[in-house]
């Protein structure tokens, strides 16, 4: 076999190393989901040992730091939380691609995935290696958010679709209502509720956290300066997919909420497999915590500064 030691090998050989030992997908399933053939998954976990990406474990920078997850794990009652060593301003990329190829090893042929929005979901699928997975198709969470495309949950469900050969499907409507009114009109329109009730029966989700403090939802004027004091007086700390939530991780009977179009996100915990969380940063740690104390997240990727300050 000829030398394959540039960068686009190198994270190929260790997406494929990760699929088998740590995610225990067989070489069949491997084969099929990337489109090579049984025999080259094969050399090409030869090439991981030769490389030394594989000893008894996989050596990859975005494996995890167990200590701090098994830490973490044990704080929150929760198995599955992943975290990657921070890398300075990289950790968009690290706990991105960590995302991406555990969610590569996840998705099943007939799978619904429910996206909801926000740059670390976007950055994710900057990571997804393109395969082929049956039947799959990729459905938003929310509406849209704010003014930057490529943060829209429309346009991260289109390019999750074209990294799996999946279908996807389109939310056209704004995220934030003006009033209940507005809310009611748009909610009683079948294309939009019907896109809505799909995603809440997705088997996957992703969806971001947002801090109240930080929050793009300031940025875009969804939340007035006066809006924000007044939440924090009543306890909001930040969103779920948009779902405002208190510390304990509790959706707020509050107006904003009222007057958001996604999809019920009791319901999409209820029906999914696994609702993946992406966030990392000291200053979302208080509403990372309410997540993993909600119920509504079964999967968390962070990094390592983020974790240390959970703990």
């Amino acid at each position: 076999m000829e030398p394959l030691t540039d960068n686009e090998t190198i994270k190929r050989v260790t997406l494929i190393a990760e699929m088998y030992y740590l995610h225990h997908m067989s070489q069949k399933d491997i084969a099929e989901r990337l489109g090579i053939s049984r025999p080259w998954v094969s050399k090409l976990l030869k090439r991981a040992e030769e490389l030394n990406i594989v000893r008894i474990e996989v050596k990859s920078a975005f494996t995890g730091c167990e200590d701090l997850q098994e830490k973490l794990s044990k704080k929150f009652n929760m198995k599955n939380i992943y975290v990657v060593e921070s890398m300075n301003n990289e950790s968009f990329a690290s706990v991105g691609h960590a995302a991406a190829n555990y969610l590569v090893s996840k998705v099943l042929p007939g799978d619904t995935i429910g996206v909801s929005w926000g740059m670390s979901l976007t950055r994710m699928v900057d990571f997804i290696t393109p395969m082929t997975i049956k039947d799959v198709s990729v459905i938003p969470l929310v509406g849209g958010a704010g003014t930057n495309a490529e943060c829209l949950s429309n346009m991260i469900a289109n390019r999750i679709a074209q990294k799996f050969g999946a279908s996807y499907e389109l939310l056209h409507a704004n995220a934030c209502c003006s009033d209940e009114r507005e809310h009611e009109i748009v909610m009683q329109n079948p294309i939009t509720r019907g896109v809505i009730e799909r995603g809440e029966q997705a088997n996957i989700a992703l969806v971001g956290l947002g801090d109240l403090k930080h929050s793009r939802l300031i940025e875009y004027g969804y939340i007035t300066p006066e809006d924000e004091a007044e939440l924090e007086r009543i306890g909001a700390i930040g969103d779920i997919a948009l779902r405002l939530v208190d510390k304990g991780g509790e959706v707020m009977d509050i107006d904003f909420n009222k007057r958001i179009v996604a999809g019920d996100l009791e319901t999409v915990r209820q029906n999914a497999r696994e609702v993946i969380a992406i966030a990392f940063g000291e200053h979302k740690a208080e509403i990372i915590k309410a997540a993993l104390k909600s119920g509504l997240i079964t999967t968390l990727f962070t990094d390592s500064q983020t974790a240390e300050k959970l703990l």
